[in-house]
């Protein structure tokens, strides 16, 4: 990383470049070094001048509600001033620290997408900390804490705090850097395991209903340091033991630390809750220090309770001995293991009729996993209310996009629902809930068309997918014998035949998803090609009596013979199937 120092025409630099950086950087590169136990070396090199910026520091308006565009103009001004001194190409992201009475009151982290950097020195920049303020408080930790915290937002660590609200550290206080960074304490084990720091010997996911294990001190460099408990497939609950020394030794408080985290949660709303011993707590200094939860540990002396248990799961952690300023021996339990909650692995459109991977509202989807209930049925006659169909089969439930989904088939891996009228086209997740068991989401491609014919995958024979053509007399078109036990024979010219599909879109008069159609709804701009002729088509809409099926009516054209192709298109859309239909 490269350290620059800028200052503005409103605020020109008043201090020792060289002694700025020793009283911020040194403090942080030791403190990486410590809390990753050498398993990361933070790399700075420092420039000792300072780059006059080409605007005042207020036009960037930090102090009122600094926006990306503004922010990455600061970054690409900043670049261009060092620009002549500084060869980019050689450092992987870059500290640009302003000047001292400059408006700059926070240290805010710059990650753009890829593409959405700035260009200089042939490399895209983008991984840069621009340092304010924050750097130079009076509490002198907390001014080289900010560099640690910044820096884990540039390895992907989410803020802790909360915000927004009146208790923005309510949810994990001074208990990991990237929450309250006045204590310095370290990142939690769940945030080393993520950046690699601990392997999978040093912190252990449980998955049995128990086990036993002896939790070193996060500090420790040998030894498990943390133990999680997935209890869906976004939340975990986890244990480590926390003790005031080395870079913790500013905590308030030391023993047994229990959290939650959930990865559905974004950064700032609180994606890690620290599970507290003891609730409340009206130290003042003590909450300024760290934060709410100052005294959250479990332990087996003070007073404290030696076992969380969570009782949504009955997850529990049980302290059965501890060494002073040691470790400490804990029984986990955990009476549903994550391998019974259900899972998405994957979704298709209707696989009968194309299995396509883009989805419309009001088309049929199957989605497949595991652990979705213990039972197999299709809805039937009582799961209606008069004609609206039911969006829960035996406590299984299906959103689209946030919107409830008509379910048309459970089982315990695969689940069939149509996509209600209200999801929007773009990317929407697909999640089953099931009780109080919950999916993590399943992102689906939404259009407004995603139309596919009958055709089941049996109607295949040397390499050629029939399409599921029926007679008036309801024999099936096809090769004689094309699947065992049904009636097949080969179409003629002038014959009438029948397809079945789904997910054509918009009918007129329309109608609605999770419905049983009572009259038809026409399809407009329906062409129909066999053998390349275009076919006549007598009727291409919804079918009454049916939930989100259409059908099309055709005849098949004069002057064609023999296995042909059959294509079709809706409002100039392919269906992208290749299909093929059989004739004399």
């Amino acid at each position: 990383m490269a350290f620059l120092f800028v200052d503005f025409p409103d605020a020109p630099a008043n201090e020792d470049a060289e002694l700025l950086y020793r009283a911020l950087v040194p403090f942080s590169q030791s403190w990486f070094d410590q809390v990753s136990y050498r398993r990361m070396r933070l790399s700075v090199t420092p420039v000792y001048r300072w780059f006059r910026m080409p605007r005042a520091s207020t036009n960037y308006n930090f102090a009122r509600g600094l926006t990306f565009d503004l922010h990455k103009q600061y970054i690409s001004d900043a670049a261009t001033a060092a620009d002549a001194a500084v060869d980019f190409a050689q450092f992987d992201g870059v500290y640009i620290l302003a000047s001292k009475d400059a408006a700059v009151p926070f240290s805010p982290t710059w990650v753009p997408n890829p593409g959405q950097g700035i260009r200089v020195d042939g490399v895209e920049l983008r991984h840069v900390i621009t340092l304010g303020a924050d750097t130079r408080l009076a509490i002198p930790t907390y001014r080289w804490h900010v560099i640690p915290h910044e820096t884990g937002h540039l390895m992907g660590l989410p803020d802790l705090y909360l915000f927004t609200g009146s208790d923005v550290h309510a949810p994990a206080g001074a208990w990991d850097n990237m929450g309250l960074i006045t204590a310095g304490a370290h990142f939690t084990a769940w945030q080393k395991r993520k950046l690699g720091w601990l392997d999978a010997t040093q912190f252990l996911c449980a998955t049995a209903p128990s086990m036993t294990v002896e939790l070193a001190p996060l500090e420790s460099s040998a030894g498990v340091r943390g133990v999680a408990v997935q209890t869906s497939p976004t939340r975990a609950l986890v244990a480590e033991v926390r003790r005031r020394t080395g870079q913790d030794a500013g905590l308030c408080d030391e023993g047994l630390l229990v959290y939650s985290v959930d990865s559905s949660v974004a950064s700032g709303s609180g994606p890690l809750v620290v599970q507290r011993a003891v609730a409340g707590g009206s130290d003042a200094a003590r909450i300024s220090q760290c934060g709410p939860p100052y005294n959250a540990t479990f332990h087996l002396e003070g007073g404290k309770p030696g076992t969380f248990r969570d009782p949504a799961t009955g997850v529990s952690f049980e302290i059965l001995g501890q060494q002073a300023g040691g470790p400490m021996n804990l029984r986990v339990t955990n009476p549903l293991p994550i391998r019974f909650f259900p899972a998405i692995t994957s979704v298709i459109a209707a696989g009968a009729f194309g299995a396509s991977q883009t989805v419309t509202p009001g088309g049929w989807i199957e989605v497949f996993g595991r652990n979705f209930g213990s039972v197999s049925r299709a809805w039937d006659g009582p799961d209606f209310d008069g004609p609206r169909a039911p969006i829960s089969l035996d406590g299984i439930r299906v959103t689209v996009g946030g919107f409830p989904a008509y379910v048309g088939y459970v089982s315990p891996s695969q689940i069939n629902v149509q996509i209600p009228d209200e999801v929007a086209l773009g990317t929407a997740p697909v999640i089953v809930t099931n009780g109080g068991a919950v999916t993590g989401a399943f992102d689906v491609t939404v259009r407004s068309r995603a139309p596919g014919l009958l055709a089941p995958p049996s109607f295949a024979s040397a390499g050629r997918q029939y399409v599921a053509a029926l007679f008036p007399d309801q024999t099936f078109v096809g090769p004689p014998g094309l699947v065992p036990g049904a009636s097949f024979r080969r179409a003629a010219p002038e014959d009438n035949l029948v397809l079945y599909g789904v997910g054509f879109g918009p009918t007129s008069p329309p109608t609605p998803a999770g419905r049983v159609v009572a009259q038809s709804g026409a399809l407009p701009d329906i062409v129909v090609r066999v053998g390349g002729v275009v076919a006549s088509v007598r009727f291409a809409g919804s079918v009454p009596g049916y939930v989100g099926l259409y059908q099309f009516n055709i005849v098949v054209p004069p002057g064609i013979s023999g296995d042909v192709q059959l294509t079709m298109t809706v409002a100039g859309q392919a269906v992208p199937q290749t299909l093929w239909l059989a004739l004399r």
